[in-house]
């Protein structure tokens, strides 16, 4: 039961993680001058989501730790991965402006 308690919030986590890269993707390639709405937006929804996990997991009374850990490594550990390919995009985006 704890090992679900990680999993399914870990997921859903990856899951936000994705969405939040492909935001900040539109925002990169449509409109790079209001990239920072980007940003605020991704951490509006993390955060709201790992508020969410809190209060679900009060009311249901399970195991806060194993249920926002999880959440919390979900939404954050994709995030290294996703930002290292929304930055190597920039970089040939650059070059192929300068080449």
């Amino acid at each position: 039961m704890r090992i679900l308690l990680f999993i399914i919030p870990f997921v859903i986590g990856c899951l936000l993680a994705l969405s939040n890269y492909m935001i900040s993707n539109y925002f990169y390639k449509k409109k790079p001058d209001s990239y920072v709405v980007a940003s605020v937006l991704r951490q509006i929804i993390s955060v709201s989501y790992l508020v969410l996990l809190y209060l679900i997991s009060m009311k249901l009374k399970l195991n806060i730790s194993f249920v926002l850990i999880g959440g919390a490594l979900g939404v954050t550990l994709p995030s290294f991965f996703l930002t290292a390919r929304l930055l190597s995009n920039k970089k040939d985006k650059k070059e192929d402006k300068n080449g």
